[in-house]
């Protein structure tokens, strides 16, 4: 499975769609930044590929909801910071339908905030 980054303007039909079809079935998440799109798939190139300290490489699926909201907690204070860069807030799907979880960047690493949807 590959990831792909698309600039979607506000009220875009297309994040409708995003939105109505793909929530809850893990396609990946929604994020603001003031960057460009360039600036913003650069830095993820970034984190594709991850190492283990003996050096192994491994793919991080940093797109996939589970991966996201399992590691972005877990983050360290600049971790979270090298992973944000650009980002200004990062939103994904939460463990039930009705549910999202947004991430930010505070001075202790990432900040989680859980939202109802209606």
């Amino acid at each position: 499975m590959a990831a792909y980054v698309v600039h979607l303007p506000p009220h875009a039909r297309l994040l409708d769609v995003l939105i109505k079809d793909g929530w809850s079935r893990g396609w990946g998440f929604y994020c603001t930044s003031p960057g460009g799109l360039d600036q913003v798939c650069a830095h993820f190139r970034n984190f594709v590929t991850l190492y283990t300290p003996a050096g192994t490489p491994m793919t991080y699926r940093f797109w996939d909801p589970r991966v996201l909201r399992a590691s972005a907690p877990a983050f360290l204070p600049q971790e979270a910071a090298d992973f944000f860069g650009p980002l200004t807030r990062v939103m994904v799907e939460g463990e039930k339908a009705e549910m999202a979880v947004e991430y930010s960047l505070g001075p202790r690493g990432a900040k989680q905030q859980s939202l109802v949807l209606v």
